[in-house]
């Protein structure tokens, strides 16, 4: 499939890796409605660069961590126990990972978390706090659902609001790319 347009949310995805990879790791947040090419986006701007790919469905934590897991250790080539139960174990895992080996968290359909676990997002703040200044980590946060990705972002009383570095709301295409 052809890749159009986003020249600006790709510009700026890939400036944000470059302050990942090369100082300390951001935190990215991109929302924007079901089928619109926030995974296609995502994915594009971590071309060529070691990327973990997660996708979040509403299984319970412990096969969604055994199989994110199976994915991490391959896509970064580093053993991961396999029976790691808790995402927040396996979030500190990569982040520890992220020390010596600079690469893209891709975490989709991270609202999910809400009907698992939502006690990952305080887990997820405090791992995040300890480790964003040493490690080498592009954390990008995708979901679909507007709401719920804003409040867990950006709502002061959420535990993860202050910690996105940026954040991108996909929009449909302009007329003169459809065309």
């Amino acid at each position: 499939m052809k890749f159009y347009d986003r020249k600006r949310e790709l510009s700026w995805l890939q400036s944000t890796r470059e302050i990942a990879f090369n100082n300390h790791s951001q935190m990215t947040m991109v929302t924007g409605r079901r089928r619109i090419g926030k995974t296609k986006l995502i994915l594009k701007s971590c071309e060529g660069t070691p990327t973990v790919y997660l996708f979040i469905d509403r299984s319970n934590e412990a096969m969604l961590c055994s199989t994110c897991a199976r994915n991490a250790s391959e896509a970064l080539n580093t053993y991961i126990a396999p029976e790691i139960t808790s995402f927040a174990s396996l979030f500190e895992t990569l982040m520890g990972i992220g020390r010596n080996k600079a690469f893209n968290l891709v975490i989709d359909e991270f609202q999910e978390f809400y009907y698992i676990n939502p006690s990952v997002y305080s887990q997820m703040q405090d791992i995040w706090d300890r480790y964003k200044d040493t490690t080498h980590v592009n954390f990008i946060a995708s979901g679909s659902v507007y709401t719920l990705m804003h409040r867990i972002f950006m709502d002061y009383k959420e535990p993860l609001y202050g910690r996105c570095d940026s954040s991108i709301k996909l929009r449909p295409f302009e007329t003169e790319v459809l065309k």
